[in-house]
Order: structure tokens, then C-alpha cells, then sequence
């Protein structure tokens, strides 16, 4: 196994003495100091992958002052993923895809800096904000982004409805293939089943007005009965939350 995180070694300042942490990777029973991004000299590794491609942040700091940091991809040379525009960024966390997740000041008030959740592919830091269609919901704001595992689901947490609760997002690719492997296994719903796919196939061709007709057809299939009503009401709940996530009116 493979193990990162930060050590300290203590560095002599003048008269002072002080401990700036970096970034390692321990393997083979053996910790190795993977460094720190230029013009800074603290950095600390948060989340490693099975290519060994490593995520942090690091930023420069003395005994008496500390600088902003930024999120880092360590893949044998320390790539700075800079922000969404405000001073900092923090990487949590890489998938086997290597998609990227953490959350960085977004720009605004200096004195009051807001942070938002952020994915990075592609070489490209996307705001989870701007994914959802956050006016359909209650969630005013995704804060961070702590956790994405193979499927693209990213855990986190932000503000819904003013309260802070911690969320999972489900890419809309991964929410079509739950529902209809549930509705397989349910011999009452065949015809909801066929327009879930329908709207699958229609979304993956960017035909928004489509998808939602068939994900609309299917939820009056769920809401004519036929299954229990505990299932009746999570198999509507999903097909809702894809709706909402598509975008459909």
C-alpha cells in the first residue's frame, strides 16, 4: 500500500526555530519528500490514486506569516491547479480517472472570502455550483468537495435551505443506470423501465427536451401503482432527482 500526508522538520530562522510541514509519500517502508510547489516551501498531500498521481496544496509560510495555497497534482513534478479566481485552492482528493476534487475562494470581498466546491478533468477547475441547477433545489451553496470515488460520485458538504449538510452528487450517467438495473429487477414496471433507457439514450444525445418526455412519461408509469409504496416512492424520487438534474421544467 501507499500512504501520503505531511511531515515537519524543524528549520533554523535566526534565533528561532520552526517547523514547516511537507508533502510525502511513504511506500515500500520508505517516506519520501515529494516537495513543494515553487515560490513556496510547506505543502501537504491529501489524496493519492492507483497511478500514484498525488493531490494537495502548499503555500509559503515563516514564522510570522502565511501566504495562500494552492491545490497541487504531484505526478513526479508539482503542477499548480491554481483556483476559480479567489487566492486559494485545496485538492481533497483523485479518482482512478484522475478527476480532481476540494473547494477555492471564489473572487469577491477580500476581508470575507467565500469558497466553493470544485471538480477538476481535463486540465479545466469547474465550480460544482455551476453544474446543478441549485434554483431547482434547496442548496444555496457547495462549499467543499471531500471525496470522489470510480463512478464520478463526489461527496461533500455546503448549505441547503441555510442549514449545512453534507451532500453526495451523482453524475446523471450513474443515476440513469441505477434506476433502470432497479426497474429491471421489478417485472410490474417493463413500460417505465423503456422509457427510462429512451431518455437515457436521448440524453447522452443532448436532446434535453426528450430526456425530460421520457423521464416524465416514466414517472406517470411509477405513479400508477403496481410495486409497493416504499419502492414506488424511492423509485420516484430517483427519477425526479434526474429530472431536476437534466434540467426539465
Amino acid at each position: 500500500g501507499q500512504i501520503v500526508g505531511q511531515s515537519y522538520k524543524e528549520v533554523q530562522s535566526g534565533n528561532s526555530q520552526y517547523s514547516p510541514g511537507h508533502a510525502f509519500l511513504y511506500e515500500n517502508g520508505q517516506m519520501h519528500d515529494i516537495g513543494s510547489l515553487p515560490h513556496t516551501n510547506v505543502s501537504s498531500a491529501s489524496g493519492i490514486n492507483e497511478a500514484r498521481l498525488i493531490v494537495g496544496s502548499a503555500n509559503y509560510e515563516t514564522l510570522t506569516q502565511s501566504g495562500p495555497s494552492h491545490a497541487f497534482l504531484y505526478d513526479g513534478t508539482m503542477h499548480d491547479l491554481g483556483t476559480l479566481g479567489g487566492s486559494q485552492s485545496f485538492a481533497a482528493a483523485i479518482n482512478k480517472a484522475g478527476v480532481i476534487v476540494g473547494s477555492s475562494e471564489i473572487p469577491g470581498d477580500p476581508s470575507n472570502p467565500q469558497s466553493d466546491a470544485f471538480v477538476y478533468r481535463d486540465g479545466l477547475m469547474y465550480d460544482l455550483n455551476d453544474l446543478i441547477h441549485k434554483s431547482k433545489t434547496k442548496w444555496t451553496q457547495l462549499e467543499q468537495a471531500n471525496a470522489i470515488n470510480e463512478k464520478g460520485q463526489i461527496t461533500g458538504w455546503g448549505f441547503n435551505d441555510n442549514d449545512l449538510r453534507s451532500f453526495i452528487l451523482t453524475p446523471v450517467r450513474v443515476a440513469f443506470e441505477q434506476l433502470a438495473t432497479q426497474l429491471s429487477e421489478i417485472t410490474l414496471a417493463p413500460t417505465a423501465l423503456s422509457n427510462v433507457e429512451m431518455a437515457e439514450s436521448l440524453h447522452e444525445a443532448e436532446d434535453v427536451r426528450g430526456t425530460c418526455s421520457m423521464i416524465a412519461e416514466a414517472l406517470k408509469d411509477l405513479q400508477s401503482g403496481g410495486i409497493s409504496i416504499a419502492l414506488q416512492g424511492q423509485l420516484i424520487a430517483d427519477a425526479t432527482a434526474i429530472s431536476v438534474a437534466v434540467g426539465c421544467d
